[in-house]
């Protein structure tokens, strides 16, 4: 088993500037496969999140740099590719492939699943080989740190230190304020009153509209306006319809949270619970609206 990632000198980290230098983690990975792999004739099973994966849209601009498959590819490297979905339901686009055996593997070039995915722009047949078939998105669980971890204060003061230096996406908790309310509150999210009303109704009629591939300009400041009735038309289709209609939209704290900062629980009729953090103008129009699954 090799190591993928760039062996960072933490002691000389003291700011994301710091912390820069050492994010050319593609490149690190592609070395360590010609290194480790291919210089010893050997073959490897890469393991990576998809982005790190995924197949330039285009090869006629030689001085991008590119993921690891496209660093490996330029030098002639065969890689077969795989897209593993969580998100959408496979079978609204094929349905047999709801009996399908969990996990199964599945050809996208030439195929009905390989016509019909994107990602909003581009074929996902252009940019993998194959697509991995875990169950429907309502099926999908995720790995949460262990408690055990939270009474480690070593750990912790550690982890929390390299979160700092972290920015926080618009409208969504820093992630090191989301690892504090994970260890303060062991038994989930604390929800509390709703004492706007009327905006929960705005994010719920959002979130319902998205799926529908829908979204009303109204809802929205100016100055997101265009870039998140575009976001929510062409992605709310993939992974918000295939959770059913919304059931539930419950309010939850939001500790050290400002004025203009809220954040829900949402639950959908095939059981999957989405945390949505919204973030509003003045004038209470959605700024920014983040999703992550619980």
């Amino acid at each position: 088993m090799l190591l993928g990632d760039p062996a960072i000198e933490w002691e000389k980290v003291h700011s994301l500037d710091d912390l820069k230098r050492w994010l050319n983690r593609d490149s690190v990975a592609a070395e360590v496969v010609r290194r480790g792999v291919l210089a010893k004739g050997r073959r490897a099973l890469i393991i990576y999140g998809d982005q790190h994966l995924v197949r330039p849209a285009t090869t006629t601009a030689p001085n991008i740099v590119g993921g690891i498959v496209a660093q490996l590819e330029r030098s002639g490297t065969s890689v077969f590719t795989i897209h593993t979905e969580t998100r959408q339901d496979l079978s609204a686009v094929q349905p047999d492939v709801a009996s399908w055996p969990k996990p199964s593997l599945a050809i996208l070039r030439g195929s009905t699943l390989g016509a019909a995915m994107n990602d909003g722009r581009h074929r996902l047949a252009d940019q993998f080989d194959a697509v991995l078939y875990l169950g429907s998105p309502g099926e999908m669980t995720l790995s949460k740190l262990s408690r055990a971890q939270c009474s480690d204060h070593s750990y912790l003061e550690m982890r929390l230190a390299r979160l700092a230096l972290i920015p926080p996406p618009s409208a969504a908790a820093s992630p090191m304020q989301m690892l504090k309310e994970y260890c303060q509150h062991p038994d989930g999210p604390v929800e509390r009153e709703d004492t706007d009303p009327e905006t929960t109704q705005m994010v719920r009629d959002t979130l319902t509209d998205a799926a529908r591939g829908e979204a009303d300009p109204d809802r929205f400041a100016p100055e997101s306006r265009d870039r998140l009735v575009t976001f929510l038309r062409n992605n709310g289709p993939r992974f918000l319809a295939p959770n059913g209609p919304l059931q539930a939209l419950i309010v939850l704290d939001v500790p050290g949270g400002k004025n203009n900062q809220r954040r829900y629980l949402a639950s959908f009729a095939n059981g999957r619970n989405i945390t949505i953090n919204v973030e509003l103008s003045a004038a209470r129009r959605l700024l920014a609206i983040d999703a992550r699954s619980e």
